[in-house]
């Protein structure tokens, strides 16, 4: 018996709403599965980001290249699954937190390293292109109607143009108390 999650993807100029059957392992293993390089959803809803009040279009099955997507959103950290991303003798991950420039969108949230925040780890270290950032809010200049935040989300470190530590007054103020 698979599991189905609904997720919300971004490409390049769309918002694709559906449901993806990751596995026992999670969105975070699926996404980063290096013997497969597509991603099957199902009940799919496709809007492009210039028309995100307009109605989708609307597919019974949709095969997607990983490379292609941008962001991954996810309803729950459950459905992430399992990610060891401690490094350096450390047993914890360190929570940062970041403003990230991905593609076209805006990301906010905590990222969490093995200890410092080193940038080259973030773009060159593993064979994972999709990284967590927890308590994830996502904007868009380009697009000022979309806003979405939740728990986490994934993005792809191919599509990443910048990232930067967050100063005290930027982080939201519910995280600080």
């Amino acid at each position: 018996m698979s599991i189905d999650y609904q997720v919300q993807l971004f490409t390049s100029f769309f918002a694709i709403t559906g449901q993806v059957s990751p596995g026992p392992a999670g969105m975070y293993s699926h996404m980063n599965l290096p013997t497969s390089s597509h991603l099957e959803m199902s009940y799919a809803d496709i809007l492009p980001l210039f028309k995100l009040s307009g109605d989708p279009v609307h597919r019974e099955r949709l095969w997607m290249v990983k490379e292609k997507v941008v962001v991954v959103v996810l309803q729950r950290v459950s459905e992430m699954g399992t990610s060891n991303l401690s490094s350096r003798g450390y047993t914890r991950p360190f929570p940062h937190w970041v403003r990230a420039e991905v593609g076209d969108y805006e990301l906010t949230g905590l990222i969490q390293l093995g200890g410092n925040f080193e940038f080259g780890e973030v773009i060159s270290k593993g064979e994972r292109n999709f990284i967590p950032l927890y308590k994830a809010r996502l904007g868009s200049a380009l697009y000022p109607a979309l806003k979405v935040e939740m728990p986490v989300m994934l993005f792809n470190r191919r599509w990443l143009q910048g990232m930067a530590l967050l100063t005290p007054r930027e982080i939201p103020e519910k995280e600080t108390s």
